[in-house]
């Protein structure tokens, strides 16, 4: 079986959606199971951190009108002052279910708080890029690429600048874009250890 580009990419995103989740909701522990239910009887702070803590559950079990419903109590929890982690998990949960309108809102909030951090402006360049707005999907991912906090591989983010100039049909960026993917590709692999 062969599997198109299209798919291959969509894959890939999906992958990635579920691996920020997981990453976001990771080491989550509870003194005891009440705590998790009971999220009414504590401050807006705690609360919120409990209902995203579930809404991430619900998101990584692929069940979406519950984390939706935990992810928006999040929200509403803590209002004043929203965990970029909650805006940014109620962004990708819209990306997710192909609401992109509802999704551009949440990535913005997340922006507002947080105009340089690397993995919402990756995300929000995939938004972008499946939205066709190839511009902004390219600005966002050179913000992403200049993070340096941000993990994610360097190449993989100049690949998607290029895929952004080849949409735009700027044959002369692709190309420049893509000898980078290339020169760079060739340099980290230099400076990978070789496997014996």
């Amino acid at each position: 079986m062969t599997i198109d580009y299209v798919t291959f990419r969509r894959i890939i995103y999906l992958s990635f959606c579920i691996t920020t989740v997981l990453s976001l909701s990771a080491c989550i522990t509870y003194p005891d199971d009440q705590q998790i239910f009971d999220a009414s009887s504590r401050t807006s702070k705690e609360a919120a951190r409990i209902y995203l803590d579930m809404g991430l559950l619900r998101f990584s079990q692929q069940n979406m009108e519950e984390a939706e419903h935990y992810l928006i109590q999040a929200y509403q929890a803590d209002q004043h002052a929203p965990k970029l982690a909650t805006l940014e998990s109620l962004a990708l949960l819209y990306q997710f279910r192909g609401n992109f309108k509802q999704a551009e809102y949440w990535f913005k909030q997340a922006l507002h708080m947080k105009p340089l951090n690397g993995r919402v402006q990756y995300n929000y360049g995939v938004l972008q890029y499946q939205m066709q707005h190839y511009q902004k999907a390219k600005d966002a991912f050179v913000v992403a690429m200049q993070d340096k906090n941000y993990a994610m591989d360097r190449s993989v983010i100049r690949q998607n600048i290029a895929l952004c100039y080849r949409q735009m049909h700027d044959r002369e960026a692709t190309q420049s874009a893509e000898e980078k993917v290339k020169i760079f590709r060739k340099k980290n692999s230099k400076n990978q250890p070789s496997a014996r």
